[in-house]
């Protein structure tokens, strides 16, 4: 009943109002929230907040409050979340003692320490940039010895610079041991003779300038000479994980990159040159701007927007908090009401905070976000998931019956009374008004009418307006 309902529904996916959340966190016994919406509000939270928990309704604050606060994660309490992660020995651990555990509990923990945080965290809109950074520096559990090594990366380099300037967050990821295992710079040596060129190019192309940023195949080899000598150790050595820097297979020679001259003899201090070269490039600003827009805004971003978003950069020394506060508080955004469509784990985890369901994920969860394409690293190519609906639409089938299984109370590690819920909101259409951010319309409200009310719930999570965001 309710995939027949979801098919129905998405005949006309893209034609009906996008759905709109409030995030927070509520108590399962507090009543059902009011049903005033404020539109730009709820599109804010829809967009970067991963949805909201009925309760969250009863306290908001403005916009340019609720951007300023989330602009500072640290300042908010995310008690409940950091008391989640304390139970996951692997988050825990120095990044070389990660060897020690199997390599399927190392993935699992980290796997769920993402999916718990889109669930459970406060830092609504870290989380959701922190979805942004895992595929602009994307990299796969299946790769080397990254399976070990990206519980550190995650922890270590992306998180702790999410909001900070551009060229901290790169400098953390460009000698993180996994992306050294992903990339192949463990690989680039000198005293071999050609220089690895695989990871100057991915620097380049995906993490900087962009393809089309300006740069020539001479640049991209000069960079690879110059990111010669980095290394990491691993299985089988002692000091696992630890980055070093051997100046036997570096090249010591002179280069020429990006218009800039890099002397001979720099040694390690190298790098540090290659970073203020490729972070100053224009180019840079405007590839990590539109790659902002279009994961806040639309899938094809208003230019003028983009334009403004890396002149934000460029004018704040790469402060990506700025960027995000131009962005958010652009009239572009405002207008986008309803153009994305969510990705698997956006909606896998909106689906959860809108029924109020506490999550603890198990294998099964996490197998599920794997059949819906969107298992956190796990996408097996340096580019990172797509982020448009173009790719995303093939599995709309996965995502009717993942509604219909959790409405069932089907998910040992989400288990929800679709009966229960339906009565403490007062009714299908108070719910279904709770889901979709706004009043169902007459075709939604017939259809979620029919059957009991977990058909009806898990017709609510596959209509077309809770998709979009």
């Amino acid at each position: 009943m309710a995939a027949l309902a979801g098919a129905w529904l998405f005949a006309s996916l893209g034609a009906l109002p996008a759905v709109h959340w409030i995030a927070g966190q509520g108590a399962a016994d507090k009543p059902w929230p009011g049903s005033g919406e404020d539109p730009e509000f709820e599109h804010l939270l829809a967009r970067c907040a991963y949805g909201a928990r009925p309760g969250d309704r009863d306290t908001r604050a403005s916009v340019a409050q609720w951007i300023e606060r989330q602009l500072a994660p640290e300042t908010l309490d995310d008690r409940e979340f950091d008391s989640k992660l304390r139970r996951f020995e692997t988050w825990n651990a120095p990044t070389g003692e990660l060897y020690e555990f199997h390599e399927k509990v190392v993935r699992r923990e980290l796997q769920s320490v993402v999916l718990l945080g889109a669930i459970h965290s406060e830092r609504r809109l870290r989380e959701t940039l922190l979805e942004l950074w895992r595929d602009h520096f994307s990299l796969s559990l299946g790769k080397g010895e990254c399976a070990w090594l990206a519980t550190s990366f995650e922890r270590d380099a992306l998180r702790p610079h999410a909001f900070g300037r551009l060229r901290e967050l790169l400098g953390a990821v460009l000698l993180h041991p996994a992306m050294l295992w992903y990339l192949d710079g463990r690989l680039n040596r000198a005293d071999l003779g050609t220089p690895n060129e695989n990871y100057a190019r991915e620097l380049l192309e995906l993490h900087t300038l962009g393809l089309g940023g300006g740069y020539t195949q001479r640049d991209v080899q000069a960079l690879a000479r110059a990111l010669s000598g980095w290394t990491s150790r691993g299985l089988g050595e002692s000091r696992k994980s630890k980055v070093s820097f051997d100046a036997s297979r570096h090249d010591a020679g002179a280069k020429d990159a990006l218009g800039f001259e890099l002397e001979a003899g720099l040694g390690a201090e190298e790098v540090e040159r290659v970073l203020d070269i490729v972070c100053a490039h224009p180019s840079t600003a405007h590839h990590v701007a539109r790659k902002l827009c279009v994961r806040f805004v639309a899938d094809d971003p208003p230019a003028e927007l983009v334009l403004r978003v890396a002149a934000s950069l460029r004018a704040s020394d790469g402060d990506i908090a700025a960027a995000l506060r131009t962005l958010l508080h652009s009239s572009e955004f405002r207008e986008a009401r309803g153009l994305k469509l969510k990705r698997p784990l956006h909606f896998v985890a909106s689906a959860l905070r809108a029924c109020d369901a506490r999550c603890e994920p198990d294998d099964a969860l996490l197998e599920r976000l794997e059949r819906l394409g969107h298992a956190p690293y796990s996408w097996p190519t340096p580019d990172g998931y797509p982020d448009n609906a173009a790719h995303w639409r093939a599995g709309l089938l996965g995502r009717w019956r993942f509604a219909e299984e959790f409405a069932q109370g089907r998910l040992s590690s989400a288990r929800i009374d679709a009966a229960a819920l339906c009565t403490r909101a007062g009714g299908r259409e108070r719910l279904a008004r709770a889901c979709l951010g706004r009043a169902a319309s007459d075709a939604e409200l017939q259809v979620f009418a029919a059957g009991d009310d977990a058909a009806a719930l898990a017709a609510m999570l596959s209509s077309p307006g809770f998709q979009r965001c």
